[in-house]
């Protein structure tokens, strides 16, 4: 494996790389974040018909979950970038007969899916976060108002800092830059309006958020402000 060297900006290559290794342990590394993901898709609100866009995929666990809330009538749209973890995701869908789900494998950048989202779940996507091109790429195919639920990784900056060598060491190879890991949604501010961070867990180094997608995108000249609930 490439020797690993922080840019300061996402790199797939790296990515592509690092999940090819990861991708046979994946699921058995995510166990202690089962919760983390139920409680992050509650938050999208679903209902039948809706259609979503499970960003950064992986290799399928959300997908059932999120197929059982559109149920028949909506649609599940998988974009990974791996095709080592979409091919394990590809393998969940036949078994389970998630047959409202489809996936999408291409980078965020350039994925093109044909339509638009009613919410957006974004479950540990460090990189896309990251990405001011796979941001805009997303919010054009994103319904005005759609739901919005965050979840993944970040440095806490009180006391809590000191962990933050252990934090970086944890994530390595599941994250391609540390970039912006202090307040990791600030790059998606300006598309989104009601962000709220509803919790932090694993010592200030996870946090579970919501949004709702703006009705137009207006780029402010600084970043705005967000509640987080202590």
């Amino acid at each position: 494996m490439t020797i690993y060297t922080d840019t300061g900006k996402p790199n797939s290559e790296y990515a592509l790389e690092s999940y090819k290794e990861l991708a046979h342990r994946y699921d058995a590394a995510c166990h202690l974040i089962q919760t983390v993901r139920h409680n992050t898709i509650e938050q999208l609100t679903l209902v039948e018909g809706d259609t979503v866009f499970d960003v950064a995929s992986g290799t399928g666990l959300s997908l059932a979950a999120l197929s059982r809330k559109v149920g028949r009538r909506g649609r599940v749209i998988a974009i990974e970038l791996s095709p080592d973890m979409a091919a394990i995701a590809q393998r969940r869908i036949q078994t389970e007969r998630l047959k409202n789900v489809e996936q999408v494998v291409a980078p965020v950048e350039t994925a093109t899916i044909g339509r638009q989202a009613d919410a957006l779940l974004l479950h540990y996507t460090h990189d896309v976060l990251r990405s001011h091109a796979a941001l805009e790429r997303l919010f054009k195919q994103v319904k005005p108002g759609a739901h919005i639920a965050i979840a993944g990784f970040k440095f806490p900056t009180d006391w809590r800092r000191v962990f933050n060598q252990w934090h970086r060491y944890r994530e390595r190879g599941y994250i391609s830059t540390y970039e912006g890991a202090h307040a990791p949604w600030d790059r998606l501010l300006p598309y989104v309006t009601h962000f709220k961070v509803h919790e932090e867990f694993f010592m200030g180094s996870g946090y579970i958020a919501s949004a709702r997608a703006k009705g137009s995108i207006e780029v402010p000249t600084s970043i705005p402000r967000c509640e987080l609930r202590p």
